[in-house]
């Protein structure tokens, strides 16, 4: 019994120290998007896949859904924020898939303009939707197991 107390807590501070990492890279990754709006919208233009009329809107918008979903996992349900993180990778990685399938090697934008290779992009985005849904998959358990106690 205390061995499972102590892997719950142990469980607890990694989700803890994994959520405060994700709010971080989207945190950081919205804020540069926001403060260099016009590099981010040039980034946009280079996937060839995006309509012309929606990069400006995406370009001013897309930061913000970051910071907000960053700012979600510390709600009172963060679970919504790591699934809205999760909804956002999976886009992300169908995009730059696309580009890449394409022809079109892009630079992802996600951390202003660093010139990283698509597969590279495709893949830290991979790794980012395996631990939000981790995190996902730990809170839920936890509202199930807090909503059981009530009853």
């Amino acid at each position: 019994m205390e061995k499972q107390i102590r892997l719950k807590k142990l469980e607890k501070l990694a989700a803890t120290l994994m959520k405060i990492t994700l709010a971080l890279i989207f945190l950081y990754a919205g804020t540069i998007k926001a403060v260099e709006t016009i590099e981010f919208a040039d980034t946009l233009m280079t996937y060839e896949i995006i309509n012309k009329q929606a990069i400006v809107p995406i370009a001013i918008t897309l930061p913000f859904i970051e910071i907000i979903i960053a700012l979600m996992l510390f709600s009172k349900r963060p679970s919504v924020g790591a699934m809205g993180m999760s909804i956002l990778l999976f886009v992300f990685i169908m995009i730059l898939s696309i580009a890449k399938w394409n022809g079109v090697n892009v630079d992802c934008g996600c951390f202003g303009s660093t010139e990283t290779k698509t597969e590279i992009s495709i893949i830290k985005n991979i790794i980012l939707i395996l631990l939000s849904a981790w995190i996902y998959r730990l809170e839920t358990k936890q509202l199930s197991t807090e909503a059981a106690v009530e009853l």
